[in-house]
């Protein structure tokens, strides 16, 4: 077999292995996200199991390259609310659970991130997951951000003001089919 023949049918060979290759990405548990809410959610109006959004604060880059750039819409839902009672403290978790990627929706497994409220007033962050501030355009927010926290009790009801903005880790890898 001459020289010719032997490199493609080694190329020919090779070239399914390749492709597959190219086609896939794999985002690593651990990659921390970083999104900013869309929407309010607060003890008064989300329920355990209602849906919120998000958008990707940062791109999520692997080897240097974006695999899910900047913009992207995340989903989540609510894990846990507990409203104030007398004796009881507020409380708000929830947790990511897909992304929004070329126009598909892929499943992922994040950090639980949320809030609880102090009894006798002030907050307490809780979940692996970071509150890490709020946008400055309502009193709301902007008090968030100079307390440092990015929940706020209105009322009895523990609020993490839309614009708020959150860190969370993968659980599990996250395979990206091209």
């Amino acid at each position: 077999m001459s020289t010719y023949w032997q490199s493609l049918f080694v190329a020919l060979t090779l070239a399914p292995a390749t492709t597959w290759a190219q086609r896939s990405v794999v985002i690593p548990a651990g990659t921390r996200l970083t999104v900013r809410l869309n929407e309010d959610l607060s003890t008064e109006n989300k329920h355990k199991g209602s849906i919120f959004s998000a958008r990707l604060e940062k791109p999520i880059m692997v080897d240097g390259r974006v695999v899910v750039p900047s913009g992207a819409v995340a989903y989540g839902r609510i894990l846990d609310v507990e409203r104030n009672k007398r004796v009881g403290r507020s409380k708000l978790d929830g947790t990511l659970t897909s992304l929004m990627i070329a126009g598909r929706e892929v499943p992922i497994v994040t950090d639980v991130v949320g809030a609880e409220g102090k009894r006798g007033g002030g907050l307490v962050k809780v979940g692996a997951g970071t509150l890490i501030g709020g946008i400055a355009g309502s009193a709301i927010a902007g008090a968030a951000v100079g307390a440092g926290v990015a929940a706020v009790m209105r009322g009895s009801d523990l609020v993490i003001p839309a614009g708020t903005i959150g860190e969370v880790g993968l659980k599990h890898d996250v395979v990206l089919r091209r």
